[in-house]
């Protein structure tokens, strides 16, 4: 996989991260990877099988906060950085390399989210401990294994830069996000009071909106900026596809039932 990568991007690591835990290695990326589809797709449900779902209450209100917590301070630590270079221009973000002091900030933020999205996969297990397995849809499974995987694969690489942004605007949805689970787990009453739930697949289709235009802009331009093109043309790719995924989820979830519920 790694020779594949190196090859077709024209991308060699950084040397930074190199003995750092998921950036250094991807093999540990994709063995927390595997074992995270396998328990989702076979060994959990087989284990399930003859068990009451657990209840978990406590332990998803701890996850969500802290969730909400280093979503929110990823936010804000990077709010000064990303804001700072004009990121509704559109323009290409360089990897920056003439500040050591601003190398070292992004090179942790960027390791952070890494970490944050291998921590995103315990949703999908406690919904298949829970046994709420039509909430494991196509649509969840994909997004969640494929950030896990992405965004070690492409720091590891290139951990500042355009796709930064990227990292950026999901930890903003993702604060929101959160902060609407542990509402939402509180208690039933309040589940069904939290009017707001379809804003955030609304606000999590604005962000590959956004995305989309952001990659595309230096594309179109020619402006790479030493950024590796082809991450752009993969980020792209992939936008398209959670554009169609969370649009079919919506329609489906607030459109198509909102429709049959009688009046």
């Amino acid at each position: 996989m790694v020779n594949f990568i190196e090859k077709y991007f024209d991308v060699t690591p950084d040397p930074r991260s190199a003995d750092w835990f998921l950036i250094g290695s991807l093999k540990q990326t994709c063995l927390i990877v595997a074992c995270y589809a396998f328990f989702v797709k076979k060994l959990g449900p087989s284990l399930m099988k003859n068990r009451k779902p657990f209840e978990l209450r406590t332990i998803i209100r701890i996850y969500n906060i802290s969730q909400i917590c280093i979503n929110g301070y990823l936010v804000f630590k990077a709010s000064p950085y990303i804001l700072g270079r004009s990121i509704w221009t559109g323009r290409c973000f360089s990897v920056d390399e003439s500040n050591p002091e601003t190398e070292r900030y992004t090179l942790w933020l960027s390791y952070t989210y890494c970490l944050v999205k291998i921590l995103d996969l315990l949703d999908t297990v406690f919904f298949v401990l829970r046994k709420r397995y039509n909430q494991v849809s196509f649509l969840h499974f994909y997004h969640h294994l494929l950030l896990a995987l992405l965004a070690p694969v492409v720091y590891h690489y290139n951990p500042n830069g355009h796709m930064g942004v990227m990292g950026y605007i999901n930890s903003i949805v993702h604060t929101v996000m959160y902060f609407y689970y542990f509402l939402s787990n509180l208690s039933p009453n309040m589940k069904n009071s939290i009017w707001w739930k379809k804003y955030i697949t609304l606000m999590q289709m604005g962000q590959f909106v956004f995305l989309t235009g952001f990659f595309l802009y230096p594309l179109i331009n020619g402006e790479f900026c030493g950024y590796p093109f082809k991450f752009l043309y993969f980020a792209l790719a992939q936008n398209f596809v959670f554009m169609i995924l969370f649009s079919n989820f919506y329609i489906k979830t607030y459109v198509t039932k909102a429709k049959l519920k009688p009046n």
